[in-house]
């Protein structure tokens, strides 16, 4: 979490720095996703490091249960995902027009807690499901439709080698 925290102040210390008005892409973005493994939640920033080029961090976190039922009772686990992301993206079209279209890459770090809530007697509580953390990588490609107040909303998709999802959010300027 600090190594996040510490990237996300460099960029913006370094869109600060490079553009003291601003990029056309700079933004901070928030909003709610789906996956296979819960509705993730995230926040993040995104600042314009060349013409069509942004880069930027993210914090996601999402929840699951999982009920497994025997003729010897219930065992529950509920899985805590926190990802920790980097990206960089490519828009298509030219800064200030009303739609934007990007796609791009990103990497990042997902903590995986799976904590056993319920069991029966004699459960050993290992989990043998699937679902781990650690480093992944995924592209995504998204679009973006700017309103008239400066506000953006978007959707992306993204698939990749821990986690795949969709994602609906709102972006708001950082010079708003």
């Amino acid at each position: 979490m600090k190594k996040f925290l510490i990237l996300l102040f460099a960029l913006l210390a370094f869109q600060s720095e490079s553009q003291a008005q601003g990029g056309p892409y700079d933004y901070i973005n928030v909003g709610v996703g789906v996956s296979g493994w819960g509705i993730p939640v995230f926040v993040g920033a995104a600042v314009t490091v060349a013409e069509q080029i942004t880069v930027g961090a993210m914090f996601s976190g999402q929840r699951r249960a999982e009920r497994f039922r025997s003729n010897q009772g219930t065992v529950r686990w509920v899985h805590t995902i926190i990802g920790l992301s980097a990206n960089a993206n490519y828009h298509f079209l030219e800064p200030g027009e009303e739609f934007d279209v990007y796609a791009g890459l990103s990497v990042g770090y997902y903590f995986w807690n799976t904590r056993l809530k319920e069991s029966f007697d004699g459960f050993d509580g290992i989990y043998t499901g699937g679902g781990d953390g650690g480093v992944g990588l995924s592209l995504q490609a998204g679009g973006r439709y700017m309103l008239d107040n400066g506000i953006v909303l978007y959707g992306e998709i993204g698939g990749g080698t821990v986690l795949s999802s969709a994602r609906i959010g709102v972006s708001f300027p950082l010079n708003f």
